[in-house]
């Protein structure tokens, strides 16, 4: 049986790995202590953006393989300056979505953090949809 060309899987699911445990280690060192204010609820809680944390790291992760792909097929040189634009939508996405879940963890009290979290999650869910998509579709 044949494998033919082996992909180096271990990069992949370590950068896969690395962002979904992100929002852990930044939700471990802003949680309130016992005398501090805690989330409302669930909904108001950090978790949301964790989750949008984790499908930016993923949408990061799958684009760069897809870029990857593309290069080996000897298209890079014309989508690597799109590729290095489009990539600072998910970064930035990360960076809001780690301010997020460290407000968040201390205090849930703003309906403009609130709006901002769910805001995050959709823009999360639609760079992932395109920019992973991108990745899955040219790394297959």
């Amino acid at each position: 049986m044949s494998h033919g060309h082996a992909k180096p899987i271990l990069p992949h699911i370590l950068i896969e790995v690395f962002f979904a445990i992100l929002p852990l280690f930044v939700l471990a060192s802003f949680w309130p202590d016992h005398g501090q204010e805690h989330p409302k609820n669930f909904w108001w809680g950090p978790e949301v953006s964790m989750t949008a944390c984790i499908l930016y790291g993923l949408t990061i992760s799958r684009f760069i393989m897809g870029i990857i792909h593309s290069g080996t097929r000897g298209t890079a040189a014309s989508v690597a300056p799109r590729a290095a634009a489009m990539a600072l939508v998910p970064i930035l996405g990360l960076i809001a979505s780690i301010v997020l879940i460290a407000k968040l963890s201390v205090g849930t009290d703003s309906w403009v953090l609130l709006i901002s979290q769910y805001t995050n999650l959709f823009l999360s869910v639609f760079s992932f949809l395109i920019l992973g998509g991108y990745g899955l579709r040219h790394a297959a």
